[in-house]
């Protein structure tokens, strides 16, 4: 098990502890594969890169004042990734590193957002 496996398995069980709406089917860490049967996650290089990919793209919005006005949806950050980067991250590695920065996250509907949702008076 790597560092960042490691990681990926603490902040998703943290995330489900703090927010029990986030089943463990959906957002699921995919277990390293053994030795009959490969994946595109099955590699630790693979997921290490999603990783690093996911902690710059949150670093990046984080710096840049996204998080301070307003959230992002993993759903969207996922897309903003692919069309940058070509890469598809999963959705509970985004998650994972999200948490692992401490960025506020909110289950909402079918998808998490990261960040601040709004200031003031919430609205009607």
């Amino acid at each position: 098990m790597t560092e960042f496996d490691e990681i990926l398995s603490k902040a998703l069980e943290a995330a489900r502890f703090y927010h029990p709406r986030l089943n463990a089917e959906t957002y699921a860490f995919p277990k390293p594969a053994n030795s009959s049967g490969t994946g595109a996650l099955a590699t630790p290089s693979i997921r290490e890169m999603y990783c690093r990919t996911a902690l710059l793209w949150l670093d990046r919005l984080s710096k840049s004042g996204k998080f301070d006005t307003g959230a992002i949806a993993i759903a969207q950050l996922r897309s903003r990734i692919f069309r940058a980067e070509r890469i598809f991250i999963p959705r509970e590695i985004i998650l994972a590193m999200a948490v692992y920065r401490c960025v506020e996250i909110s289950v909402a509907g079918d998808d998490v957002w990261l960040g601040k949702l709004w200031d003031g008076p919430v609205p009607i």
